[in-house]
C-alpha cells in the first residue's frame, strides 16, 4: 500500500527517481500536456523544472505518479509480499540497471525507511549509476580506437589482396610464355629429327649444329623459368595464407566493434555520471593471449589508467621470469584458451602465494579481456568510495 505521496517522499530521492525511470521524451511530455516550460533549454532544463513541480502537489505531479505507478505496477504487486524488515537486503540482492527505478519508487513511495536506510538506498544506486557510466566511458574509448585500428587492417588486407592479384597475373604471364617456349622446342626438336635422317652436307651439317645450341639455351631458359614458376607459386601461397590469417583477425575485430557498440547504445541516456573511475596506476600483468593483439591488450590497459605488463605464457624454459612478473602485478589476467595447463595451474598457485588477484577467462578475444579489465577498474573504484577509504 501506498504510504507517502509523490511530493512527500525524500528529497534525495527525486532526481534518480524522475532519471531513470522516465526518459527525456516522456518528462518532456508531461510537461507539454500540463503547459508548463522548462526553465532554461535541454534536457536538463526539462528535467529540473519536472523535478520541481513533483515536489508540490498538483496535476502534474499526480501524472507523474501515475506514470511511475502505472511502469512499476507488475514489481509493486510482487514487492508488497516481501515482510518490512526484509526490505533492505531485497533491495540490495535485486539491484541492478533494469530494477532500479522500481526500487527507489518503492522505497519511497511504499515503505517508511528510517533516515539510515534511505541514504544507504540513495547510495547504492548512486554508485551504481557511476559503475555505469565509467563502463560507458571505456566503451566509447575502446570502440572509437578498435574503428581506428580496424581501418588500418582494412588497408593493411585491401594492400595484401593487390599483391596477392598481382603475383597471379605474373604468374599466368610465365605460365603463357613457358606454353610458347615448349611448343618451339618441339618444332626444333622436329626438325632435328627429319635432318638426321638425311644425308647433309657441311652447311646443313653448320645449320644443325646451330639449331642443337639454340635448343640447349631455349633449355636452359626453361629451367630459370621453372625456377621462377615454382618461386611464384611458393610466394603466392604465403601472401594467400597471410590474407586468410588477416582477414580472419579483421573478422574478429569488427564482431569485437558490433559486440561494444551493442552495449554502448544500451547504456545511452543514463543520468548522474561521474568521470573518475579508472584502473588508478594499477599494474596489469597480461599472461598469454594472441600475439597480434598485443598491442590492442595494451593500449586497452593504457587508456584505463593501469601500467600494462605482458608474459607470453611459455614456461618449457623455466618460471623464474614468470614468478618476479607476478610478483610485481597488482592484478593477473590470464585466458585459458591459449595458455597450456601447466602454464595456468602455475599462474594460480603464484598469485594464491602472494595474495594477488587473478582472472582466468575463458577467451583470449579483445571483449573478455576488456570486459575482464572493467570488473577490475569498478571494483577498485566501489572500495575507493567507501567511507574509511584512502581515496574516499
Amino acid at each position: 500500500m501506498q504510504t507517502h505521496r509523490i511530493w512527500e517522499i525524500d528529497q534525495q530521492f527525486y532526481c534518480p527517481l524522475i532519471g531513470i525511470s522516465l526518459d527525456l521524451v516522456d518528462q518532456k511530455q508531461l510537461l507539454k500536456k500540463f503547459g508548463f516550460e522548462p526553465l532554461g533549454e535541454g534536457g536538463y532544463a526539462a528535467h529540473t523544472t519536472l523535478i520541481t513541480e513533483s515536489k508540490r502537489p498538483g496535476p502534474l505531479a499526480e501524472a507523474v505518479e501515475s506514470s511511475l505507478n502505472r511502469k512499476w505496477r507488475r514489481q509493486i504487486a510482487a514487492w508488497g509480499k516481501v515482510p518490512v524488515a526484509a526490505w533492505m537486503d531485497h533491495f540490495r540482492e535485486t539491484l541492478s540497471s533494469s530494477t532500479a527505478g522500481a526500487l527507489v519508487w518503492y522505497s519511497a513511495a511504499y515503505c517508511s525507511l528510517d533516515p539510515g536506510d534511505r541514504r544507504t538506498v540513495y547510495g547504492l544506486v548512486h554508485m551504481l549509476l557511476h559503475k555505469q557510466f565509467f563502463e560507458e566511458t571505456v566503451r566509447v574509448d575502446t570502440l572509437n580506437h578498435l574503428k581506428k585500428k580496424n581501418v588500418e587492417l582494412q588497408e593493411q588486407t585491401q594492400s595484401q589482396r593487390e599483391r596477392y592479384r598481382n603475383q597471379r597475373s605474373e604468374l599466368k604471364r610465365v605460365t603463357a610464355l613457358l606454353t610458347n617456349r615448349d611448343e618451339r622446342i618441339q618444332i626444333l626438336e622436329n626438325t632435328l629429327a627429319q635432318k638426321d635422317e638425311c644425308d647433309q652436307d657441311s652447311n646443313e651439317q653448320q645449320h644443325l649444329a646451330e639449331l642443337k645450341e639454340k635448343l640447349r639455351h631455349t633449355e636452359e631458359i626453361l629451367a630459370a623459368k621453372s625456377e621462377q614458376v615454382e618461386t611464384l607459386k611458393m610466394e603466392t601461397k604465403e601472401h594467400k595464407e597471410q590474407l586468410e590469417k588477416q582477414l580472419e583477425l579483421t573478422e574478429e575485430i569488427q564482431n569485437d566493434l558490433i559486440s561494444l557498440l551493442d552495449q554502448y547504445n544500451r547504456l545511452q541516456g543514463t543520468p548522474d555520471r561521474c568521470s573518475h573511475c579508472t584502473l588508478m596506476g594499477q599494474t596489469i600483468l597480461m599472461v598469454g593471449g594472441i600475439t597480434k593483439l598485443r598491442p590492442f591488450y595494451e593500449d586497452l590497459v593504457v587508456r584505463m589508467g593501469g601500467i600494462f605488463d605482458y608474459h607470453d605464457g611459455y614456461t618449457a624454459n623455466g618460471t623464474k621470469t614468470l614468478a618476479y612478473q607476478v610478483e610485481r602485478s597488482n592484478a593477473v589476467l590470464c585466458p585459458v584458451d591459449v595458455n597450456s595447463h601447466s602454464a595456468c595451474l602455475f599462474v594460480k598457485k603464484c598469485c594464491k602465494e602472494n595474495q594477488i588477484p587473478y582472472h582466468m577467462i575463458r577467451s583470449s578475444s579483445i571483449s573478455s579481456v576488456h570486459n575482464t579489465l572493467t570488473e577490475i577498474a569498478t571494483a577498485l573504484v566501489l572500495d575507493a568510495s567507501e567511507p574509511g577509504s584512502p581515496a574516499s
